[in-house]
Formats: C-alpha cells, sequence, structure tokens
C-alpha cells in the first residue's frame, strides 16, 4: 500500500470515528453517561523500556468495538494504530491495535507491530491504567521481537467557550 493510499486510508477511518461519536452524541449517549468504560477519547502516556523516552498518544474507542490511535511517534516511521476493544469484566477491557512500519527515509515498508494490552478504568471514569504485550513484525510475519509497555491515560473532555456563532 502506497503512502498515499495509506493516509487516505487513515483519514476515512477517522471520520468515521467521529461519525459514530457524533450519532453517539446526537442519541444522548455521550462519554459523560458512559461511566468506567472506554468509549470517548483519551490522552495517554506510554512508558516504553528504557532507554525509550515516553510517547504521547491520543486514543478512540468507539461504541461497538473499534478504536483508533495516533501517537507522538514520526509519522514517517509508523502508521496510525487501528483495533479492537472489548469488556473482560466491570473495568476491566482488553484490546488489540496493528500499525505499520516505515523506513522514513525511504518509506518502504519495514513490518507491522502488533499491541495487545489489558486497561483498567478508575472507579471515577476518568482515567485508565494499561500494560501491553508490544510484537514486531517483520514484512513475510516472523517476529522479530517483543516488549512490555505500560501506560496512563486521562480521558478529554469538552470545555465550552461562552462565544456564540
Amino acid at each position: 500500500m502506497s503512502r498515499k493510499a495509506l493516509a487516505a486510508f487513515v483519514v476515512a477511518a477517522l471520520a468515521a470515528v467521529i461519525a459514530v461519536g457524533g450519532m453517539s452524541a446526537a442519541a444522548g449517549t455521550t462519554t459523560q453517561s458512559h461511566r468506567n468504560t472506554l468509549v470517548g477519547t483519551w490522552q495517554q502516556t506510554v512508558t516504553l523500556p528504557a532507554p525509550a523516552p515516553p510517547l504521547h498518544s491520543m486514543a478512540v474507542f468507539a461504541p461497538g468495538g473499534g478504536w483508533v490511535e495516533s501517537s507522538s511517534e514520526d509519522p514517517r516511521s509508523r502508521s496510525s494504530n487501528y483495533g479492537n476493544w472489548e469488556r473482560v469484566h466491570g473495568r476491566l477491557y482488553a484490546t488489540t491495535a496493528v500499525h505499520f512500519l516505515f523506513n522514513p527515509q525511504t518509506g518502504a515498508f519495514l513490518g507491522k507491530r502488533k499491541i495487545d494490552s489489558t486497561r483498567e478504568v478508575s472507579e471515577d471514569g476518568q482515567s485508565y491504567r494499561a500494560v501491553s504485550r508490544v510484537t514486531t513484525f517483520d514484512t513475510n510475519g516472523n517476529v522479530l521481537g517483543t516488549f512490555t509497555a505500560r501506560a496512563n491515560g486521562e480521558r478529554m473532555h469538552v470545555d465550552r467557550i461562552p462565544d456564540l456563532p
């Protein structure tokens, strides 16, 4: 898949997630009514194995189990994450996502990374903790390596302004 085609796919996927979120809000099912669920937009900080610095990301969990995530990593080296989520029980969730890896200088496809996570939403539904198993694959699907990462997420809220259109 070319970088241009991948970019178009990313835009289409984000538009779909936003549309689903808009429909949920119009139906009166905003994230505020989803206390203790993953549905909504989250800002997260991911702690990687040393010496890698932490990375920051935005994750959007849609009703029905789909999710999309973009990170502070160089966008020339990786695509956004696309995945699924499900409730395990109570405030515990399982997620799986995949993103593609590229050579930032040439744009050549290098493989993919699969991230399997367990997330626990706080009692007030405004934050979560996560642990992830990250597996990197080459272009033929062979495992190149695995590592563990941890994350903390904070729910994004709407900051209303007094101005009117």
